[in-house]
């Protein structure tokens, strides 16, 4: 898949499908600790491709106001289905409507 070729950014993911693993360890197969929500935001410190799945390494999750530290790993994205999507690169950059935009042409 063409979409790998590209280094999946760090930062701040929203989660776009309700009740998202997240797993204590890289494998899909590992123990789930937590169900995320949609609208969650996870901070991702670390991204590996598991099983044709893009995952991200957890250091906290937020979700109406409320932060938390968490470890733990959850599928962000596969060629063909999206669990969360970035809202703000590390570093702090809040992505802007036109970039999100050009993104979802890329994509296409």
């Amino acid at each position: 898949g063409r979409m790998f070729a590209m280094p999946v950014p760090l930062g701040t993911y929203q989660v776009v499908q309700n009740g998202l693993s997240v797993t204590t360890g890289l494998s899909m197969n590992s123990p789930v600790s937590m169900k995320l929500k949609v609208n969650a935001c996870a901070e991702i410190a670390e991204t590996r491709v598991e099983g044709g799945r893009v995952r991200g390494r957890l250091t906290a999750v937020g979700y109406g106001g409320v932060a938390k530290e968490v470890s733990g790993w959850m599928s962000l994205f596969e060629p063909t289905q999206r669990w969360a999507k970035i809202v703000c690169f590390k570093g702090g950059r809040p992505i802007s409507p036109h970039q999100q935009q050009e993104q979802a042409q890329a994509q296409a």
